[in-house]
C-alpha cells in the first residue's frame, strides 16, 4: 500500500518545533480500515494522525488517530490538517464537529 504523508508543526513560527502532527492522504477506492488507520498511528507515533480524504473543492472529511485509539475531534490536528492542504478556507467533517478553518501560508484559524 502506498500512502502519501506530510509531518507538519502547529503553534510554531519555525521548524522542527511546536506539536508535530502527520497528515496522511487518504487514497482513492476504499477508506482505509480502523485497523489500518490505528497501526499508522502507532508507527507515526506522534500525538495525532490525521487522515483526509477531499470531499469537495473547499471540504474534506478527516478522522484523527492517537497511538491509543480515535479522537472525535481536536484542535491541534484540526488546524494542522488544513493548513497542510493549502490557502483556503475549509469546512472539516470529523465524527464530532462540523467547522471552518481558513489557512494562509502563515497558519490556520477555526471557527
Amino acid at each position: 500500500m502506498q500512502l502519501s504523508y506530510r509531518i507538519v508543526d502547529v503553534f510554531t513560527d519555525r521548524p522542527l518545533a511546536g506539536n508535530a502532527l502527520c497528515v496522511v492522504t487518504a487514497p482513492e477506492g476504499p477508506p482505509l480500515s480502523d485497523d489500518v488507520m490505528l497501526c499508522l498511528a502507532r508507527e507515526v507515533n506522534l500525538s495525532e494522525t490525521t487522515f483526509v480524504r477531499r470531499t469537495g473543492d473547499d471540504a474534506y472529511d478527516v478522522r484523527i488517530w492517537t497511538g491509543g485509539g480515535e479522537l472525535p475531534f481536536a484542535g491541534h490536528p484540526s488546524l494542522g490538517t488544513a493548513w497542510s492542504l493549502g490557502p483556503g478556507r475549509w469546512t472539516q467533517t470529523s465524527p464530532g464537529a462540523v467547522v471552518t478553518v481558513e489557512a494562509s501560508l502563515q497558519g490556520a484559524v477555526m471557527t
